[in-house]
């Protein structure tokens, strides 16, 4: 269940820490640890844009002054005549001012001789956190040059296979900074700021429960740090196959300035933050009134309508006879089973392309399916992608049950006949969720031919399984009896594979929102009973085994649904609560997306193997030219830019 990211490069001995040959002193390197029990050694966290106001500083050193004095020539004295010179007057406070910036930029000059100014300003593959490698500070984590881009890149090509599928309205092939879009807030941006900002959004994401993890003491599994271990010996094995260094292979797949120790690093980070996400996802409830104000300020979302809908293709030469045809066909549905009797009459042609593919065999039984999906539940707040006039129709109000309408769309290429089959209302249907461990008894196997069959479990099967779920209750209640730690269990007793981590998309024996009807009726009628609390449990017996439950909640839908918005609000009000400052002289160095290029004529055959395709000219191009050339002017310049934790009053 858990996100896995790609894997890493080992780097070149006779290559120096800044990935170069370089006859210069460079600084020392710290030691990467190569064992099996790898651990990061530097805190490294994600970082994002957003919150940049003045990512710079500015040393402030005293210009010099020229004082040209006059001075007369001596004159001869009487030695008795001689007076002692007055004292000069001393400033104590700007003496100790200017002495300590003295010592200050004596102190900055020492570290640049001794370590080099390209140590400062160089990004690396190692994770090293020098200033030229670290393009943003989030929370209290620095984000690398290599893990910025390894998002970015990520976004990049999600994005551009979405354009492919027609999905979003996007040019590959042109200039990104030139094509317009929209962010969260409705505002317009290019497409080139969206990556940039979701990039850093992500980020943030992972930081802010990555540093929540760490103060809540989580750390890496052995089974997390064997899929790690697994990880980079994979990426080694596939660069070796591809027959290319594995520095190289990790630039083209993940991004400029990623090696092994990047991947080591977000994987680590990636773990931890999967752990303490799902603790907080279980522990961050919202209270019933907060639930209630969130359903009363957003009730027109959770509205929703029944319909029927039939369609009816068309294209230029026939579209107006098809329209004409499909209101006529309106005209005569009062119900649901008007319109679908007119279903092997209006639906004719779509009927005979299916059946001449084979694809539900005869005209009867294609006109069934057609049948069986023509009924449809729409929420006003999730529109399922309909043209925005049906939409209109059937949350108006004045349209009752029984109204039939046409809606001609050339987007569709087709016209709708829609009836209006309920009255406008919410979803009210009755949900549960609760967790459950499922304890089942041991069977032995049928003696048959086939070795499928199971025996019926024995009696003393059936006691084994019942002594087990006791003992695993008495752990529950000598334990802390919260949720997150019942899930916990779950995820180490339970075998129904599908509501934990290792068999689906659920976590700790959960089932959420389950409408009536989908379980065994001992786990549907314990769960629905009105007098359970939140954090009930009990031991009940179906035909599978002993399940020990865990209650949360049960109602209408639309409450259960309201409730999982304001979770989302909450998570992301605690995720949004994280600083961000990005670094200009390191986000200079980041990926920046290029169009794709036309290969023969043709485009990329994905979007995946077209971005590949661009990072790898880019490494190419960066490995021949990658600052090696760099004035010591431009390098102070980036690290003026880059130091921005040094302030001088």
């Amino acid at each position: 269940m858990s996100d896995k990211l790609n894997e890493n490069a080992e780097f070149d001995e006779n290559k120096n820490a800044l990935g170069e040959n370089s006859e210069t002193l460079d600084p020392p390197q710290p030691k990467l640890e190569e064992n099996d029990n790898w651990e990061f050694d530097g805190v490294a966290h994600t970082l994002d844009d957003t919150l940049i106001e003045n990512d710079e500083f500015e040393i402030l050193i005293p210009k010099k002054e020229s004082v040209s004095e006059t001075r007369e020539r001596p004159v001869a004295v009487k030695p008795a005549e001689e007076k002692k010179a007055p004292a000069p007057k001393t400033d104590n406070k700007n003496s100790t001012k200017f002495l300590l910036m003295a010592i200050f930029i004596v102190i900055v000059a020492g570290i640049l001789t001794f370590f080099g100014i390209r140590y400062y300003t160089l990004p690396n593959t190692e994770e090293v956190l020098n200033p030229g490698n670290v393009a943003a500070t989030i929370g209290d984590t620095d984000i690398t040059i290599g893990m910025y881009n390894y998002y970015y890149n990520n976004i990049v090509n999600y994005y551009k296979q979405q354009a492919s599928y027609g999905y979003v309205e996007l040019d590959t092939t042109q200039s990104f900074k030139n094509q317009k879009t929209t962010d969260a807030d409705g505002k317009e941006i290019t497409w080139e700021k969206r990556f940039q900002n979701e990039t850093i959004d992500q980020l943030k994401r992972l930081v802010a429960y990555y540093e929540s993890a760490e103060k809540d003491g989580i750390e890496l599994t052995d089974e997390q740090n064997k899929m790690i271990k697994e990880d980079i010996e994979t990426i080694k094995t596939s660069a070796e196959k591809d027959g290319t260094p594995v520095e190289d292979y990790i630039k083209v797949n993940f991004g400029d300035y990623c090696g092994l120790n990047t991947v080591k690093k977000m994987e680590k980070m990636s773990y931890v933050a999967q752990t303490y996400l799902r603790k907080a996802t279980i522990e961050m409830v919202p209270d019933d009134e907060r639930v209630q104000k969130y359903y009363d300020e957003h009730k027109e979302d959770y509205q929703q309508v029944e319909m029927c809908y039939l369609v009816m293709q068309y294209d230029e030469n026939n579209k107006a006879d098809q329209i004409k045809k499909a209101k006529k066909y309106a005209s005569e549905i009062k119900n649901e089973k008007q319109l679908k009797k007119l279903i092997p009459v209006v639906c004719k042609d779509l009927i005979d392309a299916y059946v001449e593919q084979g694809t539900y065999g005869d005209a009867d039984a294609v006109a069934e399916q057609i049948s069986s999906s023509s009924t449809m539940t729409v929420t006003k707040s999730n529109p399922n992608q309909l043209p925005q006039a049906i939409i209109d129709f059937l949350f108006d109000e004045n349209n009752k049950k029984g109204a039939c309408r046409t809606v001609a769309d050339d987007d569709y290429k087709a016209v709708f006949i829609v009836l209006k089959n309920s009255d406008i209302g919410v979803h009210d249907e009755q949900v549960y969720s609760v967790r459950h461990i499922l304890i089942m008894p041991e069977s032995d196997q049928a003696d048959d031919d086939d070795n499928t069959e199971t025996a019926e479990p024995t009696k003393e099967q059936w006691n084994a399984a019942m002594e087990k779920a006791n003992k695993i209750l008495t752990e529950y209640n000598s334990g802390k009896r919260s949720e997150y730690e019942f899930a916990k269990l779950a995820e180490k007793y339970s075998g129904d594979t599908a509501s934990l981590s290792t068999g689906g998309s659920n976590y700790g024996g959960l089932y959420a929102n389950t409408p009536l009807g989908q379980m065994v009726k001992e786990f549907e009628g314990w769960a629905t009973d009105k007098n359970r609390a939140y954090g009930d449990v009990e031991i009940i017996k179906s035909q599978f085994g002993y399940h020990i439950m865990y209650f949360i909640s049960n109602g209408p839908a639309y409450l259960s649904e309201c409730k999982m918005a304001v979770q989302v609000e909450m998570e992301d009000e605690f995720v949004d609560s994280i600083k961000v400052k990005t670094h200009k002289g390191a986000m200079k160095k980041t990926t920046v997306a290029k169009p794709d290029t036309a290969n023969d004529g043709n485009a990329a055959n994905s979007a995946a193997e077209a971005a590949i395709q661009q990072q790898a000219a880019e490494a190419t191009t960066a490995a021949a030219s990658e600052e090696t050339t760099a004035s010591d002017a431009e390098s102070a310049t980036d690290l003026q830019e880059d130091a921005t934790e040094i302030v001088l009053d």
